[in-house]
């Protein structure tokens, strides 16, 4: 039905009239109707001549002065706001801004629609827009599926597809709307989960464009099931010219029998070199999935909804997947997928050399035939372990004892390898007159050869680091934040850690407290925070190995605790501590100063500090300078808090600028116990003691007489005097 502009309408028909033309077109929808019922009659039955049918159809060609009555083919209308048929069309009537009309077909309700109607406004909008919805898919009070004009007072039209109130696609229509313009709509929408969605918009009396202007795709639950048409308009609260009437006409719902696209949805899972095919989830909205077809990348092919393949190489290969609908239309998804040839075990191997109670281990010639070693681990046999390639250890009693070795690949497989070593108890040695110090068998380690190797470029990092995943490998970084180890076979290398701010109580530029740390190594790192605090440390934990590490401006350089039952699995070795930070007021500590320590053993057995150089100069730009202790703190102290420290050594390190080189204490929690030997250290004469008990010694190794242990070759740097141990009780006087 053709809408005329307002002052050209029809004068209102006759009763003989409105007979007259419901006649004609009742005798023109009965030929539509008989036309294809003779040309289903002539065909064989097929769903495409099905689909033709109309399920809908309202010509409007009755008069109604509310409501809208009955359509012609559909059911009975359901209507809210002013509605009413006349003069060949359904009408709402919108008398105020924001005012709506609705019209629902409760009759009808499908989940493949095509729906056609005319629409036009009996004026061109003022003021502000105008709404026509043509609903093709309303499900009860759940949502909806639409087609929408928007019609601006500046005559822009566009046509949007929609979700209830949520657009999903839109199209600027050519089209510049005057007074009763009126505009043919289609709208398609098809299928379940998804549900697609088609819709085009053209002028009354221009031909319908070829291609749908707008489409979409979804999925809403609440919307994956039959329902029925709806018409509805809206004028916006801003709308002058009122009131204005929103005209219908010529409305028609088929069936759609245009095809909609599988959607193709492929699982891989891959398990070494095989590769396990999933296809079945794909889905076919108007059909069903007839055919799947699978590229595997490397030449071959399968088919059927699930498949399996094996590839002859570890790669990466691109995996297409091609499904077809039972009426020909495909789709097509890929991915890339991994495989990787079986992971090949290591081998383990270990020679053992013995020296009286000392053991010297060295497992490098363990071997991976695919790939790389990330972890050697000692079991000594005495309760004790260590890690790395290599390793020393010396025994408590002569005895033969198992050593097993437990390498570790980069692929996560072990094998391990075990043999039995015998040490005996050295024979006793007259005393003989001082000898001069051997020769280190290391370099003494200073700042040209510990810390980040010279002329490397490292890799800015801003930010905390968290380590939780076991064997990850930190390396060529320059950290401005702290690192924190929670995972075992963690290595960090060749990097420099700052920190960031003040930091917290007992921070470690790297800390390695958690109870998950094992197997740690620290190789070729510097540690120095940009901003020193009375909170800051160099490194604090258990169960790692630190090597060749220079740590300065510090308040403790190494801080040596234990998690893992009685055991601390700590090794210092080739590594520079120096220049410690020293501040007043520290609230730390009761007499408000900071206690400085280059390295601090609080419990657990096997500590070896081996062939360090450990200065406790403090640092004058730290803080205030604290002269009751003369510019230094303690080298090596022991303070063991909870457990006994046994099994452990102290050996070949220089040790200069200390209050005490080394001090080793017990406490009531611990009682008396055998630390182990402290042996082949020099000293330098650089001290800083305060005299006690009105006695002017220098005490270069003290020790309460409840710590046990032995201590051979230990001397003076500059003439190889011997160093003697001083035992106090801590009252100051000698027992």
């Amino acid at each position: 039905m053709r809408f005329h502009p307002l002052g050209r309408l029809e004068a209102p028909l006759t009763p003989a009239r409105r007979s007259r033309r419901a006649h004609a077109r009742s005798r023109s929808l009965a030929a539509a109707l008989t036309v294809a019922v003779a040309t289903a009659g002539l065909l064989a039955p097929s769903a495409a001549s099905a689909a033709t049918t109309p399920q809908v159809h309202d010509t409007f060609s009755r008069t109604i002065s509310s409501g809208w009555g009955a359509a012609n083919l559909g059911g009975t209308w359901a209507v809210s706001g002013r509605l009413a048929v006349r003069w060949g069309a359904g009408q709402q009537i919108m008398p105020t801004p924001g005012s709506t009309g609705q019209a629902v077909l409760e009759g009808h309700a499908s989940t493949s629609t095509d729906l056609r109607v005319r629409t036009s406004l009996d004026k061109a909008p003022q003021g502000g827009p105008t709404y026509l919805s043509v609903l093709g898919r309303r499900v009860g009070t759940s949502g909806d599926y639409r087609a929408r004009l928007r019609i601006q007072p500046t005559g822009a039209v566009t046509l949007l597809l929609a979700r209830g109130e949520t657009h999903l696609a839109a199209h600027e229509l050519p089209i510049s709307y005057r007074n009763a313009t009126s505009v043919n709509v289609r709208l398609q929408v098809v299928g379940t989960s998804p549900t697609t969605l088609r819709a085009k918009a053209w002028k009354a009396g221009s031909a319908e464009p070829t291609a749908w202007q707008v489409t979409a795709s979804d999925s809403t639950p609440a919307l994956q099931q039959p329902g029925g048409p709806a018409l509805t308009s809206y004028v916006s609260q801003s709308a002058t010219n009122l009131p204005v009437t929103a005209r219908w006409d010529d409305l028609t719902v088929v069936p759609s029998t245009t095809n909609v696209a599988p959607v193709a949805r492929a699982q891989v899972q891959a398990d070494g070199l095989g590769l396990r095919l999933d296809g079945s989830s794909s889905t076919d909205a108007d059909g069903t999935v007839s055919r799947w077809s699978w590229d595997l990348g490397d030449g071959r092919t399968a088919t059927g909804p699930t498949a399996s393949h094996t590839y002859t190489a570890s790669g990466t290969y691109p995996v297409v997947l091609t499904v077809t609908d039972n009426e020909g239309a495909t789709s097509t998804t890929s991915t890339s997928v991994t495989v990787v040839a079986p992971n090949a075990a290591p081998t383990a191997r270990l020679a053992a050399t013995t020296s009286d109670l000392a053991v010297a281990l060295d497992g490098s010639a363990s071997s991976d035939p695919d790939g790389t070693l990330t972890a050697h681990r000692w079991d000594l046999g005495d309760g004790t372990s260590a890690v790395g390639a290599t390793a020393a250890h010396t025994y408590a009693a002569a005895g033969t004892y198992t050593v097993r070795l437990t390498v570790t690949d980069d692929r996560g497989a072990t094998a391990s390898t075990q043999q039995a070593v015998t040490v005996t108890a050295p024979a006793p040695t007259p005393v003989a007159a001082p000898a001069p110090a051997p020769a280190p068998a290391v370099v003494k380690p200073d700042a040209s050869n510990t810390g980040v190797r010279p002329g490397s470029t490292l890799r800015k990092h801003v930010g905390d680091i968290v380590v939780t995943t076991p064997g990850t490998v930190l390396e060529n970084l320059d950290v401005y934040g702290f690192v924190t180890v929670k995972a075992a076979d963690v290595t960090i290398r060749n990097s420099r850690v700052r920190g960031s701010g003040k930091g917290s109580f007992n921070t470690g530029l790297i800390n390695a407290n958690d109870y998950r740390v094992k197997n740690l190594v620290v190789e070729d790192v510097t540690l120095v925070p940009d901003y020193p605090s009375y909170w800051i440390n160099g490194m604090l934990g258990h169960d790692y190995t630190a090597r060749r590490v220079n740590t300065w401006n510090v308040v403790d350089g190494f801080g040596i605790y234990n998690v893992h039952g009685t055991a601390a699995n700590v090794r210092v070795e080739s590594s520079y501590v120096h220049d410690l930070a020293y501040f007043s007021p520290d609230p730390n500590h009761s007499d408000n100063k900071t206690h400085n320590d280059a390295i601090q053993i609080q419990g657990g057995s096997n500590v070896q500090i081996v062939n360090n150089t450990l200065s406790a100069w403090l640092s004058k730009t730290a803080g205030t300078q604290n002269y009751q202790y003369p510019q230094a703190g303690f080298g090596i102290i022991l303070t063991p808090n909870v457990n006994k420290v046994t099994g452990s050594v102290i050996e070949g390190n220089w040790l200069d600028g200390s209050y005490i080189p080394i001090k080793l204490v017990h406490n009531s929690k611990t009682g008396a116990f055998d630390f182990g030997r402290v042996d082949r250290n020099r000293f330098a004469r650089d001290m800083r003691n305060v005299p006690m008990a009105g006695q002017n010694n220098w005490f270069t190794i003290l020790a309460t007489p409840s710590v046990a242990f032995s201590a051979t070759g230990n001397v003076y740097a500059d003439n190889g005097a011997p160093v003697t141990v001083r035992r106090d009780s801590g009252t100051g006087t000698a027992p």
